[in-house]
């Protein structure tokens, strides 16, 4: 009877703990993996988003509209899950902080076109429509975009993209690649991941009959180093001691002989923010092209140029957040205040 009591008592006081837990993880917004890692954590005006190996991925902060990614940057990302350098590499603006604001007009060349964005509770955007005028007396405006472009997991991971799909196990890591067709509707997934103490360690290609499979090779301090396609071709990854990246490389092997392409170089300064890209080009006369990167004493983006010249320049105010851009792109203009 006293065992009996004892046990009903300590079942009690197990009960009372793990409602305790729960209500406290879910008043500070604490959301776990299967592992029990923590995937999302709200704390204060921030919210944090790990991976299932406690890696800090991305920060957003509610009070200054900024959200700053972790980790190894974007275009970096897309070679390690592809498995391909792109002929022309486009440095992704998913690299560096970006900001919440929810208007800004952009210069088409002809017309001057209004964007609105749209975001979820946890500050990841889901969509946007773009208005421009038609350049035509009396025509219809063109309208692009939707609010709901962009579906995430409980985890805050990217599940659809437009028609793509991305599937993830329940320790938030990538295992599937999919893309719906516009119009049938048919879903096919091109790549699937595979996993082994947590650490990403084969892909295939489900499209080609196994063709174009890839494994993955770590150095001693466990950072990815080789994506290897097959016995004569694979990507090499090189870091400084921070852990950083610094070189993203295409490494031939022909007749016994090592042939070498470095594709993408990465600098960073003592805080270990990148100051400079230089991406490979093909063209004998300038085989880099060179991204420079200029921050304020507080760590903001001031200034972004290609090759020497001026395409981009930020305003902040007293609390960090992005007040006015001037930003020359390859196909048109950003240019004015923003509004949140």
């Amino acid at each position: 009877m006293r065992y009996c009591l004892i046990y009903r008592v300590n079942f009690f006081i197990a009960l009372l703990l793990f409602f305790k837990f729960n209500s406290y993880a879910q008043q500070n917004g604490i959301v776990r993996f299967e592992n029990d890692t923590i995937a999302i954590k709200k704390q204060n005006d921030s919210i944090y988003f790990y991976t299932s190996l406690g890696e800090l991925r991305k920060i957003v902060n509610l009070n200054s509209k900024k959200s700053t990614p972790y980790g190894v940057p974007k275009e970096v990302q897309d070679i390690i899950y592809n498995g391909e350098i792109p002929e022309c590499i486009e440095i992704s603006e998913e690299t560096f902080p970006s900001y919440l604001y929810t208007n800004r007009y952009v210069d088409a060349g002809i017309v001057l076109c209004s964007v609105n964005y749209f975001y979820n509770d946890l500050g990841l955007q889901t969509g946007y429509k773009e208005i421009c005028p038609n350049d035509i007396a009396d025509g219809d405006d063109h309208h692009f975009g939707s609010e709901n472009l962009y579906k995430y997991n409980k985890y805050g991971l990217l599940i659809e993209k437009e028609n793509s799909i991305f599937r993830y196990n329940n320790k938030g890591q990538l295992i599937e690649k999919c893309y719906r067709n516009a119009k049938s509707k048919k879903i096919s997934c091109s790549r699937k991941y595979k996993y082994q103490d947590d650490k990403l360690i084969a892909s295939t290609n489900t499209t080609k009959d196994g063709k174009n499979d890839l494994d993955y090779t770590y150095n001693n301090k466990g950072l990815l180093s080789e994506i290897i396609k097959n016995k004569r071709s694979k990507i090499v990854l090189e870091y400084n001691k921070h852990n950083k990246i610094i070189k993203v490389s295409d490494v031939k092997t022909w007749r016994n002989k090592t042939f070498k392409n470095t594709r993408l170089i990465y600098h960073y300064n003592p805080q270990n923010r990148i100051i400079k890209i230089s991406t490979y080009t093909h063209y004998p006369d300038f085989p880099f092209e060179d991204w420079d990167f200029v921050y304020d004493t507080n760590g903001n983006l001031i200034q972004k140029k290609l090759n020497g010249k001026l395409i981009g320049s930020y305003q902040y105010d007293d609390k960090g957040t992005l007040i006015y851009l001037d930003s020359n792109r390859r196909w048109g203009e950003d240019k004015g205040h923003i509004t949140y």
